[in-house]
């Protein structure tokens, strides 16, 4: 292995012959030639002088190691290799300009902006936000930096990243994004949180409603999401303890200081309380009943007979669906109601009851003897009587047929409740894309690998969590660039496209200047031309590093 920055000593090399304007050459054998009348070789250049005035030293080309193949040289890597891929940073870097988001960031964050720049852009690429593993990414990849940073220096980053900042961030975001957006009618906005296990210092993490119960205390996270684009707009962090309802004045009274006013809300049934509608009532808004809603289910109980009419069937949401004459009232408000069965959704419920009760029934007869728990643990679907009242009872149980029959009517039917008079088609279509902030959600925790944000303090979770927000915004904004080619096939995925990115590589030649390595396929070219890249802007790209050369 070597590296063409080594320098080879040619003070103890034999049969070479160094020309004036310092090219080295070699031959192995000499002859006479009757041809031309003098002597011939075999000579080929195997490099250049360092120096044309010093004879010993020069740049070695491969000609040298073909000609001398055990005269390998090592060197020790630096931080970053001479061969870096680059695709990724270009493609995310040209996305994030579309928004301005360079500009802000170096704006709010003069010190750190490249920084966090390099670690967004890792975090997508690299599929994790560990800050232990980012010097593996930017040895082989492009980072924006010159060289890479170690954990310590990514911790100092977090630490740096200070709320004021972020709130300025959000302030000037949220402006250029309304003013850049270029869809005419008003965007959906999605609404909803998820939250986080964690063991770290944090002022904010407590015993709550967790997802995912691991018994560790939980940090909620909220996020806005433009239905449309799929964009994040807005975030914030509260209380572990804080039901997401009893947040929601708070969170709208934050996004209508950043600028945000009359959006239309879409609003999964976590949020489904008096006081959260009444906090929405200067707005357009829709939302969804909880299951165990009593006006919502006496309304499906009148309605579920009608509902698989034909006249109600939405072909392209293959779903029923239909406005009633019916109100709830929630808070101060008195809401339309409507109604939708969907029969997909209808299958898998039923089939996932029945494979429900098939493994309670198992549990029941592998159980011997009677206990409180076991009658509250199977109450909702089975009538557990004790036999006996001394020691250790024997029991026997029967399904609650009723109820069963009861759950099973209600099956693939839901209630969605809105303050407006939009058609019950454009409700589903704005609910089905509601989905859109749990993917962010589950692009937070799986992609960025922050289910469990590895961090000690307020400070740092709090830089880290910026980062991952600045990568979430680049990394959609790249999907909305590319969603023709996503949505061609189902191969066609984020990573697919960003690896297919990755055979753009530039390498550092002899004069420590960065070069292209390879002429782009038609597909690497089909990409950047959705995202408004062509050669020349390559070529602009690689002309500004050499400027800094």
């Amino acid at each position: 292995m070597y590296y063409k920055n080594n320098i080879i000593d040619i003070s103890n090399l034999k049969n070479i012959k160094i020309y004036n304007n310092g090219y080295v050459y070699h031959f192995t054998r000499v002859w006479w030639n009757k041809e031309t009348n003098h002597s011939d070789d075999d000579r080929i250049s195997i490099g250049k002088l360092v120096d044309n005035n010093d004879k010993t030293k020069m740049y070695p080309n491969e000609s040298f190691f073909i000609r001398f193949p055990d005269y390998v040289l090592l060197e020790e890597p630096g931080k970053i290799d001479s061969y870096l891929h680059s695709g990724a940073y270009i493609a995310l870097e040209k996305s994030a300009n579309e928004y301005n988001l360079i500009e802000l960031l170096k704006k709010n964050f003069p010190k750190y902006h490249k920084k966090i720049l390099a670690l967004a852009i890792s975090y997508i690429d690299n599929e994790d936000s560990t800050s232990q593993h980012y010097e593996k990414w930017a040895f082989s990849n492009y980072s924006g930096l010159d060289t890479s940073l170690t954990p310590s220096m990514i911790n100092e980053i977090y630490n740096n990243i200070d709320m004021d900042s972020i709130n300025d961030f959000l302030q000037d975001y949220g402006k250029i994004y309304k003013g850049k957006n270029n869809i005419k009618k008003r965007n959906c906005i999605a609404f909803d949180s998820t939250n986080q296990n964690t063991s770290s210092d944090i002022s904010f993490a407590e015993y709550g409603h967790a997802k995912v119960d691991e018994g560790l205390p939980v940090i909620n996270t909220a996020i806005l999401v433009d239905e449309e684009t799929n964009i994040p707009l807005y975030y914030e962090h509260f209380f572990g303890s804080l039901l997401d309802k009893s947040q929601i004045t708070k969170s709208i009274e934050h996004i209508k200081n950043l600028g945000f006013e009359r959006l239309f809300y879409m609003f999964d049934r976590g949020y489904f309380s008096s006081k959260s509608i009444n906090s929405l009532l200067e707005d357009e808004f829709a939302i969804m009943t909880p299951k165990n809603n009593i006006s919502a289910n006496e309304i499906i109980d009148r309605y579920k007979r009608l509902i698989e009419d034909e006249k109600y069937y939405i072909c392209d949401e293959n779903i029923y669906g239909f406005k009633t004459e019916e109100k709830i009232e929630i808070g101060d408000a008195k809401l339309n109601v409507h109604m939708f069965y969907d029969p997909l959704r209808a299958a898998d419920e039923k089939q996932s009851i029945h494979t429900k009760l098939s493994l309670m029934e198992k549990k029941l007869k592998d159980t011997k003897y009677y206990s409180k728990k076991l009658e509250s643990t199977f109450e909702k679907y089975f009538k557990i009587s004790k036999i006996g009242t001394r020691g250790k009872c024997k029991f026997t149980y029967t399904k609650k047929i009723d109820e069963i029959n009861k759950e099973m009517s209600r099956i693939g039917m839901f209630i969605i409740v809105t303050n407006t008079n939009k058609s019950t088609n454009e409700i589903i279509m704005i609910s089905r894309a509601r989905d859109t902030s749990e993917k962010a959600f589950r692009r937070i925790k799986s992609h960025f690998d922050l289910a469990k944000p590895l961090v000690h303090n307020d400070k740092t979770f709090s830089g880290k969590m910026f980062v991952a927000f600045v990568a979430l915004i680049i990394v959609e904004i790249f999907r909305y660039k590319i969603k023709d080619m996503l949505n061609k096939t189902s191969s066609e995925t984020t990573f697919t496209i960003l690896a297919e990115l990755t055979k753009i590589i530039i390498y550092k030649k002899r004069d420590n200047t960065w070069a292209l390595r390879y002429a782009l396929t038609k597909k690497t070219k089909d990409v950047l031309s959705l995202l408004n890249i062509n050669e020349k802007y390559l070529n602009d790209f690689i002309k500004k590093l050499n400027s800094s050369v």
